[in-house]
């Protein structure tokens, strides 16, 4: 794509930051790339003149009603099995020709460091005729009008999911990851049996959002990585905040922070909490620090 050009959804967001949802109307789509997670494509888009680049992301369930709207005598072409996706694979479905989508989306996160917002696609439908002054998308290989570029994209300044990450670099549910030295500052409790650890995770110059989520069944090996001190606070504030009624999700705070060893997770179900998407980190086991043990 060309790096020239500045990214739509980053732009929106400066523009109205309160806004998160819109409709356009008409996408030509050539291409679609497709993961475990979901399927994107990219556009071009010319608004009030300046020339941007638009990633899109699909929820595989979205397959069926691009295939309903693709017209007879358009083919499709994969460049290996479908069924990959599921695992992990990057695929690429090529049509012999473009066809134009109509598609809702909200705004996602920012992506890494980089200035990119990606849009995610709650509906697909038929295209319309585009309003006379809506942005007009056009395929990327096909240069656009010449407009004058935006001014440099600013840091958003959020924290990316590492849970989006991970799928991003081809991770499934299928696979145990490993964290070493996991810092316990607080946990949530988001309901009787669901639990919630966040933290952040430095990784090749980007910070990350990581979110654990765990079954009240391991609470009790987890705060045994504690002090007896910050174990015996955090029972207190659980007991009587269940002993007063208090209302889901309430939050712990440590007094004094501690550290697991090691967690072994696999990544959970996409999540939606107040407008943020999210993809957890499931904690399968927890293990104290066995480094430095004799062999």
């Amino acid at each position: 794509m060309p790096v020239e050009h500045p990214d739509y959804g980053f732009w929106l967001r400066r523009r109205d930051p309160k806004r998160t949802h819109y409709m356009f109307r008409s996408v030509p789509i050539a291409r679609i790339n497709a993961n475990a997670a979901f399927l994107s494509t990219m556009a071009g888009v010319i608004d009030n003149g300046v020339t941007y680049v638009a990633l899109l992301l699909y929820d595989h369930q979205c397959l069926d009603t691009i295939g309903a709207l693709v017209p007879p005598g358009v083919s499709v072409n994969f460049s290996d099995n479908i069924e990959g996706a599921a695992d992990g694979k990057p695929i690429t479905m090529q049509l012999s020709r473009p066809i134009s989508l109509g598609v809702r989306v909200h705004l996602e996160e920012r992506v890494g460091k980089g200035n990119i917002v990606p849009f995610w696609v709650d509906s697909v439908q038929a295209p319309e005729k585009p309003k006379p002054d809506a942005p007009h998308f056009h395929r990327l290989d096909i240069p656009p009008a010449n407009g004058t570029e935006a001014p440099g994209n600013a840091d958003a300044g959020a924290r990316p999911d590492y849970g989006f990450h991970l799928v991003k670099a081809g991770f499934t549910r299928d696979q145990t990851i490993c964290f070493l030295d996991v810092l316990v500052s607080a946990i949530s409790v988001v309901t009787d049996d669901l639990y919630s650890i966040a933290v952040n995770k430095l990784e090749e110059g980007t910070e990350y959002m990581v979110s654990f989520d765990f079954p009240s069944a391991l609470w009790e090996n987890i705060l045994s990585h504690a002090s007896l001190a910050t174990r015996g606070q955090a029972e207190r504030e659980l007991t009587d905040a269940r002993r007063n009624r208090k209302r889901y999700p309430l939050t712990i705070t440590m007094k004094v922070p501690f550290t697991i060893g090691t967690v072994e997770a696999r990544l959970g179900r996409l999540q939606e909490c107040q407008g943020d998407r999210f993809i957890p980190l499931v904690i399968e086991e927890v293990r104290k620090d066995e480094r430095n043990s004799a062999a």
